[in-house]
């Protein structure tokens, strides 16, 4: 969807986008240093849960207007399903992870990225220009 309108150019995003790049590969070294030495990938992904568990929850609960939906309405499926879909794609990076070195995984990472933007691109049929 990042290209669903247009592809433009702003320092803002391209700065953005470099800073969670950074993030990400030191996010790699340090978890790549826990699996090796603390823990396994399923002990990593029950402790990070449960922080951004932590830390967000206080969130929601302030500033979400969720009043009068039933737990059966579309935004908790939605939200149920991204949850569980975001857990498998953690455990399976924590696993990969302590398979291959966190330069590698940030590699692929990075990759994966570019691909999923020019698949993006042509799938929805927008022109790339420089302008």
């Amino acid at each position: 969807l990042c290209s669903a309108f247009e592809l433009s150019f702003n320092l803002i995003g391209f700065l953005a986008a470099v800073f969670t790049n950074c993030t990400d590969c030191a996010q790699n070294v340090v978890s790549k240093m826990l699996l090796s030495e603390r823990y396994s990938y399923a002990e990593l992904q029950f402790y990070t849960t449960a922080s951004a568990l932590l830390l967000q929850l206080p969130y929601c609960l302030l500033r979400t207007e969720l009043q009068g939906l039933s737990w059966g309405s579309a935004p908790y499926t939605l939200l149920l399903v991204d949850g569980l879909a975001f857990h498998v794609q953690s455990v399976a990076a924590y696993g990969l992870m302590s398979l291959i070195s966190p330069v590698t995984h940030s590699v692929l990472n990075t990759v994966k990225r570019t691909v999923l933007i020019w698949l993006s691109v042509l799938i929805f049929g927008n022109s790339v220009t420089l302008n």
